[in-house]
């Protein structure tokens, strides 16, 4: 599942840092900057899912790699219950 993407660029810290905390929490936030004042503020003043700093791929692989282990968690499950199912009726 995909929600919506806002994509701000603001002069000033205190407006970003206002308008995150004046909406419900975001799962993530992707703050581009050097600043290192900004990243500290932006770690002690906001709140997310998730906070990153000059990167966006990062998450996409984090979503790869959780939906893979989804993947491989159900098919191994899948095995399993079929291997069951097919010593069940060859014991009879």
């Amino acid at each position: 599942m995909i929600n919506s993407v806002l994509l701000l660029q603001l002069d000033k810290v205190e407006d970003s840092i206002a308008f995150i905390n004046s909406k419900p929490k975001p799962l993530a936030i992707y703050a581009f900057t050097n600043n290192e004042k900004f990243r500290r503020r932006m770690l002690s003043e906001t709140s997310s899912g998730s906070l990153v700093f000059n990167d966006a791929v990062i998450q996409v692989l984090r979503f790869i790699q959780y939906q893979t282990n989804l993947l491989v968690s159900f098919f191994f499950n899948f095995l399993i219950t079929t291997e069951r199912k097919r010593s069940q009726f060859s014991l009879k």
